[in-house]
């Protein structure tokens, strides 16, 4: 019987994710949306960025720009990361980023 796997999960990592929902105005345009350690549910700081991604949308538009974090895989040791997301027409986006904290 061969040995079994088992897939590594972020937390095991030290990394979690979280999900935050920002609006759009009608006209379109950039939105800064900012995440805090305790939406992590890291105790000490956010020490790296790994990832940030739109989830989601409603409506659906075609024209999202693509989320800008300049803190993504630098050191940070911060109790609070900022990014810029936005869109041509006015939406709901769910912003979900994926960090490494203590």
């Amino acid at each position: 019987m061969g040995k079994v796997r088992r897939l590594l999960r972020p937390e095991d990592l030290g990394m979690a994710w979280a999900i935050k929902e920002v609006t759009v105005p009608i006209g379109g345009g950039g939105v800064g949306v900012t995440f805090s350690k305790s939406d992590f549910g890291f105790d000490r700081a956010i020490e790296c960025v790994v990832s940030v991604r739109i989830a989601g949308m409603d409506p659906d538009v075609t024209d999202v720009m693509e989320p800008v974090c300049p803190a993504v895989g630098t050191t940070l040791g911060a109790e609070v990361v900022g990014l810029t997301v936005g869109a041509g027409t006015g939406t709901t986006l769910t912003v979900m980023m994926l960090a490494m904290g203590e």
